[in-house]
């Protein structure tokens, strides 16, 4: 591959970045930009009903609103040793 043809890629990657940032409802190949995904990854995770997603008229493609996708990545916070100890001398603190 060129590097003119490299360019090209890069720019339509940072076009289609871009877009996302706009965009509300996302497509396959956005989602999984967003994400780090494959898109056979995210397919497969459709397929497993493992991430919520939305169906076309017909069923034959699959869109994503952003902020599901943002909250089923930010699931489950998993705190800091620092803040678990904190709390935890919080509490035994007040149990005295």
């Amino acid at each position: 591959m060129s590097d003119l043809e490299l360019l090209r890629n890069e720019i339509r990657e940072l076009r289609t970045i871009s877009l996302i940032g706009q965009k509300e409802i996302l497509e396959i190949d956005e989602a999984a930009l967003m994400m780090g995904l494959s898109k056979q990854t995210l397919y497969t995770m459709c397929r497993n009903r493992a991430i919520p997603h939305y169906k076309s008229k017909g069923g034959k493609k699959s869109y994503f609103k952003k902020s599901d996708l943002t909250d089923w990545m930010l699931h489950e916070r998993v705190d800091t040793l620092t803040s678990i100890n904190e709390e935890a001398t919080k509490i035994a603190y007040l149990g005295n």
